[in-house]
């Protein structure tokens, strides 16, 4: 029966054949192991990474210590057709296909996790995001003061984890983040005119900002085979980009928005991951 439910599972999988590469600038798992399992790593625990997606999970592990660094390489472009619209304050585009010259991303992500006692599990996590840079070799809307047209956006996070075993079966854990985010846009000095803050709006070189916030997270055991997990991050309240006020709405406001995820995990037999 365990046979039979296994190649049904697989067989459901395949009737999905689309697949996402990112969740908008989220990445959909962090370490190896659980980018593997393409963001379904909340319910079970496999490394001290899994601290980051799930606080809870750190409970079911002995110590360790792990670093992984992840390789994106997206292919960015954008095509020009048509006649400009001759609407007045418009601007036409030169029509063609431009490739973005940036295709190499690095993602280095490393933890830590320690047991102070048999309820109780400590983490450290170091983790980045990327690959929201474009660089388009072209002057796209005009703009005289710089050679290309694009934005770049990094960001890293350390999350502080404690986790608390409540049983056997049920585990719990909350995480304090830092984040830190690095901005800067180019070519945009046509848009100058809708910017209540012309002068902070493009070409300014990097502006930064530090933000804080937190993570909750369950994970427990429904029956030997089958666990669930589930975990929730708060707002992280950055600091603005000073030198693109005129960009971002709110004087330069760029918070990473808070968000969620759950699910159940699958382990037939005595497979192990």
């Amino acid at each position: 029966m365990k046979k039979m439910f296994l190649v049904l599972l697989v067989m459901f999988g395949f009737i999905f054949q689309t697949a996402f590469a990112t969740d908008g600038y989220y990445r959909h798992g962090y370490g190896i192991k659980y980018s593997a399992l393409a963001g379904s790593g909340v319910a079970v625990s496999l490394s001290s990474l899994g601290a980051i997606t799930n606080p809870a999970a750190i409970s079911n592990l002995n110590n360790g210590f792990e670093i992984n660094v992840s390789y994106f390489s997206p292919d960015r472009y954008y095509e020009v057709g048509g006649n400009p619209s001759g609407f007045p304050g418009t601007f036409g585009l030169m029509p063609g296909k431009v490739v973005s010259e940036q295709t190499s991303f690095y993602f280095p992500t490393l933890g830590g996790n320690f047991k102070i006692s048999d309820k109780f599990t400590v983490a450290l996590s170091l983790y980045g995001n990327g690959g929201m840079n474009t660089d388009y070799p072209t002057r796209t809307f005009g703009d005289p003061t710089s050679p290309g047209t694009g934005v770049n956006l990094e960001q890293m996070f350390g999350n502080l984890t404690f986790a608390y075993k409540i049983n056997p079966n049920h585990s719990v854990g909350v995480a304090g983040i830092v984040g830190w985010q690095k901005f800067a846009a180019k070519g945009l000095i046509a848009f100058s005119g809708f910017s209540s803050d012309p002068a902070n709006l493009t070409g300014n070189a990097n502006s930064t900002a530090i933000g804080f916030g937190f993570k909750i997270g369950y994970q427990g055991k429904l029956m030997e085979e089958l666990s669930i997990g589930a975990s929730y991050q708060s707002k992280i309240y950055m600091g603005e980009f000073e030198r693109y006020a005129g960009l971002f709405a709110q004087a330069g406001d760029f918070d990473v928005p808070a968000s969620w995820q759950a699910g159940l995990a699958f382990t037939p037999g005595d497979w192990k991951f």
